[in-house]
């Protein structure tokens, strides 16, 4: 049971969650405007880069790998350090940091501000409520990232009772 998925994928508004994917893959939250999240977080590769340690966007390595966003709608503590204590905070972080993304949030607004679909989508997302801020594009980058859950694989069928599943040696690895 300690190694059992979740029994259900998590439920997130579509608006939102469709919303933080277009936000997740456009490069207009960058300072730039050259890098999106999935400049690292490649879906390809299992939303990391492959890279032993990401590059900032001068190019130079940051200090740590790209961490995968598979089934994050279930931790508790976010980056490999721990820091972030939600996926909002988490989101923020990459985009403010000035080795990564290297966004200043007054100019990112007004930037969106200027993206009629994207205001389109965010008043979509959250109506009623003031559709454009920090905590609105976190939000909707959060929920994107919630969605993101992993295929089964066979470990999932061994932890499920499949004994075949799994190869002696991985097996033994266990």
């Amino acid at each position: 049971a300690e190694y059992r998925r979740p029994p259900a994928r998590p439920i997130e508004n579509a608006a939102l969650v469709d919303l933080g994917r277009d936000l997740f893959f456009d490069p207009i939250i960058s300072a730039t405007g050259k890098t999106s999240c999935a400049t690292c977080h490649r879906p390809e590769r299992a939303f990391t880069d492959g890279r032993a340690r990401a590059a900032a966007i001068s190019g130079a390595p940051l200090q740590r790998n790209t961490p995968s966003l598979w089934n994050l709608a279930w931790g508790k503590h976010y980056f490999w350090d721990g820091r972030a204590a939600s996926l909002e905070e988490q989101a923020a972080m990459p985009i403010e940091n000035a080795a990564e993304m290297g966004a200043d949030w007054n100019i990112l607004l007004r930037t969106l501000q200027g993206d009629a679909a994207l205001m389109t989508e965010f008043r979509s997302a959250f109506p009623g409520d003031t559709p454009l801020s920090k905590e609105t594009v976190t939000k909707a980058l959060a929920s994107y990232v919630r969605s993101l859950v992993s295929p089964p694989t066979r470990f999932d069928a061994w932890i499920d009772g499949d004994a075949n599943a799994l190869s002696p040696t991985e097996l033994r690895g266990f």
